[in-house]
């Protein structure tokens, strides 16, 4: 594999279409709880169904929300845990500026006795390329994980956390 194609690997998506959708979900029950209960959007009646509800419905709506969001905090922790470890196994598989270094490294020890000037020449052409690499790589790399670990997982389940925690002061409050 080429250096491109391995560096478009640490910095593509790390999460799958399931932990996408998932990740969707989590973000708009999140976002719909949130806004029900900050701006108090629970209905205490509906007047052209005759419906008047009390606090114990207010409370149950609450409730079927939190645990919403709560399932989908779980479903997407999993998910995207999962699609993150099997990412970064991936691109550790593939580190292919320090997996070449290594390699030349230790075929330039097997061979450097049978080597001609030019050869060994080459070698350290080709090594010193790769070196080059590694500090660029390593830049990549450390964006991708950190754009992965914080903004794809972290973000979504922080914004369900603050769901989940609206809801319950909303409760506490409401008896």
């Amino acid at each position: 594999m080429e250096f491109k194609e391995q560096a478009y690997t640490v910095l593509k998506d790390p999460l799958t279409s399931l932990s996408r959708k998932t990740r969707r979900n989590l973000l708009i029950a999140s976002l719909i709880t949130i806004l029900i209960v900050w701006m108090g959007l629970i209905p205490k009646k509906i007047t052209f169904l005759g419906i008047e509800f009390t606090n114990t419905n207010q409370s149950s709506i609450l409730y079927v929300l939190g645990f919403v969001v709560i399932y989908f905090c779980i479903a997407f922790y999993i998910y995207g845990k999962s699609d993150l470890r099997a990412w970064k196994r991936l691109v550790d598989e593939q580190d292919l500026p320090k997996i070449v270094c290594i390699e030349l490294d230790h075929l330039y020890e097997i061979t450097k006795d049978n080597l001609s000037p030019e050869e060994i020449f080459e070698f350290e052409q080709r090594k010193s390329q790769m070196e080059k690499l590694l500090p660029v790589f390593k830049k990549d790399r450390r964006f991708g994980f950190d754009r992965s670990k914080y903004f794809e997982i972290w973000v979504p389940m922080v914004i369900g956390v603050m769901a989940i925690i609206s809801v319950i002061i909303k409760l506490i409050l409401m008896h």
